[in-house]
């Protein structure tokens, strides 16, 4: 009988997320996302993943909010705006709240831009 040990699944379970979120970057991206190597735009997603881990984001739609985020303002968004980080590193939140919290202040933000 073949065994799968829980270290074993989280590894096939960050892979399988990392794919299917590259799939849907190079969809959404092309011009930017496919041109990156398959391998290493998986490997930007997973440690995106990670950092969102750091902040008690776990499942897999905060986790990918979180890592879309990262995507649209850039891999260290969480550092360098305290309101974010702020926000992210709150124990009154939930991780649900934290990544509805952090949707509604991208779009707030990228709108605002757009009107520049």
């Amino acid at each position: 009988m073949f065994v799968l040990k829980p270290e074993q699944l989280t590894v096939l379970g960050e892979r399988s997320f990392a794919q299917r979120f590259r799939e849907v970057l190079v969809e959404a991206y092309p011009a930017r996302a496919g041109r990156i190597p398959p391998s290493e735009l998986e490997a930007q997603i997973l440690k995106q993943a990670r950092n969102a881990e750091e902040y008690g984001l776990l499942s897999e739609q905060p986790v990918a909010t979180f890592v879309m985020t990262a995507w649209l303002l850039g891999p260290d968004f969480d550092e360098k705006i305290p309101a974010v980080q702020e926000q992210l590193s709150s124990n009154r939140l939930t991780e649900n709240e934290k990544a509805e919290w952090l949707e509604r202040f991208s779009v707030l933000l990228l709108q605002t831009l757009e009107k520049r």
